[in-house]
């Protein structure tokens, strides 16, 4: 009787984990983006110098301010893993990927404005991994990373911000027409190759605001060094993104 009620108070310490760490995951993202679209402002509108610098430390400050939950969401997930790991390895195995996506969601650029490529496709596979959770690993996906991936550097929020879509876009409920995610690098080469078949009524941003501030943010970093090519048509979708890296 006593186990019984210990995995209960558990459980509920565990999802209300879940759901908090969620939360916050999600406000982080939209927070990383919001910097990305100020970036993208500040350059196209050529913003006087003292406006820089106040909007930096207007950043800085409210960076610093979100520091202080996600070290209490760490600390708390960490906690509850331990016992959640008693009752439930696979639960346990969840949570600690959650805290990755959640890690990634505070990862701030280097002095190049960019991040490791492999720290970005972890969290990728993990992003992939829990949406199969949330639908009982009933989505059609099909993901494929390779080459040599170690020491290579991108821009944030390109990649992620490609492979979102087709969750809200794709459909991904059709055995015999999976979504397919092909990611390669070779001789600092990358090469993203999406097809999937659309739901019915959506469409993808090829054209939408989204997909111009990537087109903005791929221009302005690498130029020349990449493409950027989308076919699509009332049911199919497919892209390819290249971008060299060196």
């Amino acid at each position: 009787m006593g186990d019984f009620f210990r995995e209960g108070v558990w459980r509920g310490f565990y999802f209300m984990g879940l759901g908090s760490a969620y939360g916050f995951f999600v406000s982080s993202i939209r927070y990383k983006n919001k910097i990305a679209e100020l970036e993208i402002g500040k350059l196209q509108n050529q913003i006087a110098l003292k406006e820089l610098e106040n909007e930096k430390l207007f950043s800085d400050i409210a960076f610093l301010k979100a520091q202080i939950n996600p070290h209490f969401i760490f600390n708390t997930l960490s906690l509850i893993h331990n016992d959640v790991a008693r009752f439930s390895e696979e639960a346990g195995e969840r949570l600690l990927m959650l805290s990755d996506v959640m890690r990634f969601a505070l990862e701030e650029p280097g002095a190049d404005g960019k991040i490791d490529l492999e720290f970005e496709l972890t969290y990728i596979e993990n992003y992939v991994f829990l949406n199969q959770e949330r639908f009982n690993k009933e989505l059609n996906i099909h993901l494929s990373v390779s080459g040599e991936i170690s020491g290579m550097r991108i821009i944030p929020l390109i990649i992620i911000t490609l492979i979102e879509n087709i969750f809200k876009y794709g459909e991904l409920r059709r055995k015999e027409d999976p979504a397919k995610i092909s990611i390669s690098v070779e001789n600092g080469e990358l090469l993203l190759m999406i097809t999937n078949k659309k739901r019915s009524g959506n469409h993808f941003e090829s054209f939408g605001i989204g997909m111009k501030n990537i087109r903005k943010r791929l221009d302005l970093h690498y130029m020349s060094n990449y493409t950027l090519e989308i076919e699509q048509d009332l049911e199919a979708y497919a892209l390819r993104l290249y971008i060299n890296l060196l």
